[in-house]
């Protein structure tokens, strides 16, 4: 009974801390691959397609005023399949976390986002195309250099009995911004240039910077030696959701240009999110060597059992988590640089290859760019579908469909938007280490 007693509060709350982690590294509250738009920014014609290339504000067909929204969902990791990580309504079964920790290797990188496109509005002042934006960006991300750091999340340290785990350079974001933008773009004679400015409304942000950790457990577990150290910044409400409360701000730029070579053949180049954040953080900085052996009770009666376990984890508490310190996080945005050329095979046919990266902590981050293809044939009039192929990036590699639908009716016209840069972590989840969709609908006047 003092055994059940004394251990079944301290479990709970370490059950909670392996959930938190396992939610930050791993999927979060959720810009994504879905955001990298590799079908949708070639439908130059498609407000939605603004998202990613600024310079096509200057494109498109419409009286004057046009109308979008969006969303997108995308996950990944660098080296495990997907396969069996949703199957049990949420708990992820003991066989498939044992796969999950073989597959993982050193320097494995993960990440998870949802894009909400409240509005993306297109107005012509006279000839000057005009754009304004409404979006939120829910983000996590994780590093890690030991796959049994994530064992340790699912598993706990009874398995690693007897044996000393350790991991550094572990680091983890988790950010929801609201943004406002406004731009613009002009079309020259080959070439279409594009610029936006969105100002940022952080909502919450949770961030774990250059862990390192070495965690010791006897063989019989009845001692647990540990030694860490650690910096946690984070906003003071994690679950805001008001309308006009600032935990943060900042600001960011895009630019966008096309430049037509020639009738079939366009080089494509855009720099987004360009900028940065300034969040009030509540921080956690320490370093901490411990050795936890358990509470005894001498007295069930005497003293009280419930104080005894109350001071053991108010001693725990005070080691692992002191006090936090009020200050200021400034934090560069997720910027996505893209690269590409466009072949207009003919009328129906278009085959595009791009090279697409983020190399700043935060978002779709990844060491190594990813090289895409697409492919987009128009079928009937206004109906499109695309199918591309991208390697390397943050989940190695991926494969993907698309399909748009634009029509008339009276003097309103319409769009359709449908697909998914990576299908393989749905379609074969055993083999794809990603998966994304987005859909969004488009009215122009």
């Amino acid at each position: 009974m003092i055994d059940f007693l004394k251990t079944t509060r301290l479990n709970m709350s370490i059950r909670l801390m392996r959930l938190s982690c396992l939610a930050l590294l791993l999927f979060a509250s959720t810009a994504s691959q879905a955001q990298f738009g590799v079908q949708t920014s070639l439908l130059k014609d498609n407000i939605l397609s603004q998202t990613y290339q600024p310079a096509n504000i200057a494109e498109g067909e419409y009286g004057s005023f046009r109308y979008g929204g969006q969303a997108g969902f995308w996950l990944g990791n660098t080296h495990a399949s997907l396969k069996g990580v949703f199957d049990e309504n949420g708990y992820i079964k003991e066989v498939t976390k044992d796969r999950l920790i073989s597959e993982l290797k050193a320097n494995e990188d993960l990440a998870g986002g949802l894009h909400l496109g409240f509005a993306s509005v297109n107005v012509k002042f006279g000839d000057r195309p005009v754009g304004f934006y409404l979006d939120e960006y829910n983000t996590a991300s994780a590093r890690f250099n030991n796959p049994h750091t994530l064992g340790l999340i699912l598993k706990g340290n009874g398995p690693y009995a007897g044996d000393t785990i350790s991991d550094d350079g572990i680091s983890a974001r988790l950010m929801r911004v609201r943004e406002i933008a406004v731009g613009t773009g002009w079309k020259l004679e080959q070439l279409s240039l594009g610029v936006r400015l969105r100002l940022k409304q952080g909502i919450r942000m949770l961030e774990l910077n250059d862990l390192s950790y070495r965690l010791f457990t006897e063989t019989n577990g009845t001692v647990v030696h540990a030694n860490a150290a650690y910096e946690l910044n984070m906003s003071p409400t994690l679950s805001n959701n008001k309308l006009f409360e600032f935990q943060g701000f900042g600001a960011g730029v895009d630019i966008g240009l096309r430049y037509q070579i020639n009738e079939t053949m366009d080089f494509d180049f855009a720099l987004n999110n360009v900028g940065a954040m300034s969040w009030t953080t509540n921080q956690l900085k320490d370093e901490v060597d411990i050795e936890w052996k358990g509470i005894t009770v001498t007295n069930l009666f005497v003293g009280g059992l419930s104080d005894t376990i109350d001071e053991q984890i108010d001693s725990l508490q005070a080691i692992i988590l002191p006090d936090t310190v009020e200050g200021n996080r400034l934090l560069m945005t997720p910027a996505i640089v893209r690269a590409g050329f466009n072949w207009r095979m003919n009328e129906k046919s278009l085959l595009a290859g791009n090279i697409i990266w983020s190399p700043i902590k935060g978002g779709w981050h990844s060491r190594l760019p990813m090289i895409s293809v697409a492919y987009q044939y128009e079928v009937m009039e206004g109906l499109k579908f695309g199918a591309n192929a991208y390697g390397l990036g943050l989940d190695t590699f991926g494969f993907g469909l698309m399909g748009n639908y634009h029509f008339n009716a009276g003097n309103m016209g319409f769009d359709v938007l449908a697909g998914s840069d990576n299908l393989l972590g749905f379609v074969a989840p055993g083999f794809g280490r990603g998966m994304s969709v987005y859909a969004g609908i488009g009215v122009s006047l």
